[in-house]
């Protein structure tokens, strides 16, 4: 085997961990066991990473902090899955980190009524959670398939999610983890 890593730019990035649903009965693609993820972030914790908030993130883009952790990690959920508060959230608290949920907004609105809904956080939810702990960002407002989209529904999709957090009040970061 060949060792083609000097060629890798001199520039370390920070790895994204994302997470959908957090589930004692089902474990697949989507789905991790709430055992299984303290024990994952248990490993991280003791090989020295700590979680990042996204604001952090966000202004590590813009320049370097100067008190940046020395093993620095972004943990992500998509979707707003209720079980994120009910598994992640304690989890997140008990080891003084934090994580960003990606919101489909449609469930923002009072308008639950499809079974895709059902199991999601929601408005109240949301605001019971200790913002230094979690944020919230979008994530699409029903979940659309943004590359086959063109620039302007992206552009009509991104205003109808901002609106959504503004009605509902809601603090976010204007930053989309589009899906798919």
């Amino acid at each position: 085997m060949i060792n083609l890593a000097h060629l890798l730019p001199d520039k370390h990035g920070i790895p994204v961990l994302m997470y959908h649903k957090v589930m004692l009965s089902t474990e697949d693609y989507l789905t991790v066991n709430p055992h299984t993820l303290a024990r994952q972030w248990q490993w991280l914790q003791e090989e020295g990473y700590k979680a990042i908030a996204l604001d952090e993130y966000l202004q590590l883009i813009q320049k370097p902090l100067p008190a940046l952790p020395y093993k620095p990690l972004l943990i992500t959920f998509d979707d707003g899955y209720y079980n994120n508060y009910e598994y992640a959230y304690p989890l997140l608290q008990k080891m003084g980190w934090c994580a960003t949920i990606f919101v489909i907004t449609r469930t923002l609105t009072t308008d639950r009524t499809t079974e895709a809904d059902t199991d999601k956080l929601t408005v109240a939810d949301y605001h019971k959670m200790d913002s230094a702990t979690i944020q919230l960002a979008l994530h699409g407002y029903h979940h659309e398939h943004f590359s086959q989209l063109t620039p302007l529904q992206v552009s009509d999709i991104t205003d109808k999610c901002l609106q959504a957090f503004e009605q509902v009040q809601l603090p976010y970061y204007k930053v989309l983890a589009y899906p798919y």
